[in-house]
């Protein structure tokens, strides 16, 4: 399952080159490789080789950068077609105020965009957590989820049935 979740988030040692950030990445998977999916995708949000690999790191107020959020609704959970470019704006302006301090992340508030944001049909002053938790209210996101795991660990053509049932029991 760590090689399956890091296939899914995918980073690469060549691009985030510190070694000790993709160990600690893969600590975080092994972590929670067989638990809550939602906690798995709120700490790669904040794990430092994220933070480096998709630019989360160079994500202020006045300069959202859109790399992360459009990963994180695109490829880590929902699917294409599944969201808009407002949503992708909006993600990365709640993804703000985070950088990466040695091997650590750090919050720093003066970069965080603590303005009203509107994201998945939701209005708020969101931050990272709370978009992970609107993505998730989201049933797309299950379906996308389960069929994933389906595909990797059963077979290659699921059966949407089978994969709305599991995204039942997922949410």
């Amino acid at each position: 399952m760590v090689l399956f979740w890091h296939n899914h988030f995918a980073t690469e040692a060549k691009d985030v080159q510190i070694p000790q950030l993709m160990y600690n990445q893969n600590q975080t998977l092994r972590q929670h490789a067989l638990g809550n999916v939602k906690d798995l995708v709120k700490a790669v949000t904040r794990d430092p080789a994220m933070l480096i690999y998709l630019d989360g790191r160079l994500n202020r107020v006045g300069s959202p950068n859109e790399n992360y959020g459009r990963e994180l609704l695109e490829l880590f959970t929902m699917g294409v077609n599944n969201y808009t470019q407002k949503d992708v704006a909006e993600a990365a302006r709640a993804l703000t105020g985070w950088t990466v301090n040695g091997l650590q992340a750090e919050f720093q508030a003066r970069r965080f965009d603590a303005g009203t944001k509107t994201f998945l049909g939701k209005t708020g002053a969101f931050n990272d957590t709370e978009v992970v938790d609107i993505v998730f209210d989201q049933w797309q996101t299950a379906v996308f989820i389960c069929r994933k795991l389906y595909r990797e660990l059963v077979y290659q053509e699921p059966e949407e049935a089978v994969v709305a049932e599991l995204a039942d029991t997922l949410r």
